[in-house]
């Protein structure tokens, strides 16, 4: 078995522009929390409808390790999307990626007012998650999940 958990990544912005590297930093964080909630969404699916269900049965059916589900769960390790993909599987429950083009404006305006307003340094993001490299340039995905 091999275990997939998103080890914390170092996200290091490709642009020397303040402006740019605080909406890859933002785009980062917002992503690795929308897989965060989605997992949790699943795990509550997992207990509310398949409450026998064990981790270590989800774990077989994954491929993984009974503690890298646990770790998941716990919100301890971040999936990645296809790790999720395999998860929803494993509980009997259809995921479905769909994209909406989003400007950078339209997503973080609050930010971008913020940065406008200090100008000198960037703000930190709000979400209070370590950063990973796995933004989706001018996507931003919307996850949902069917009980199947």
């Amino acid at each position: 078995m091999t275990d997939d958990a998103d080890v914390p990544e170092v996200h290091a912005p490709d642009t020397d522009d303040p402006r740019e590297a605080a909406l890859q930093t933002w785009a980062a964080a917002a992503d690795r929390q929308a897989r965060t909630d989605l997992l949790l969404e699943l795990y509550r699916l997992r207990r509310e409808r398949r409450p026998r269900l064990t981790q270590a049965t989800v774990a077989e059916r994954m491929g993984i390790s009974q503690a890298t589900v646990s770790a998941f769960e716990s919100r301890k390790a971040v999936p990645r999307l296809a790790t999720l993909q395999r998860y929803a599987r494993a509980i009997g429950v259809r995921l479905q990626v769909q994209l909406d083009v989003i400007s950078p404006e339209e997503e973080f305006a609050d930010k971008f007012a913020e940065l406008s307003a200090t100008e000198d340094a960037p703000a930190e993001p709000d979400i209070h998650t370590t950063p990973d490299s796995t933004t989706v340039g001018s996507f931003k995905p919307r996850f949902s999940a069917m009980a199947s």
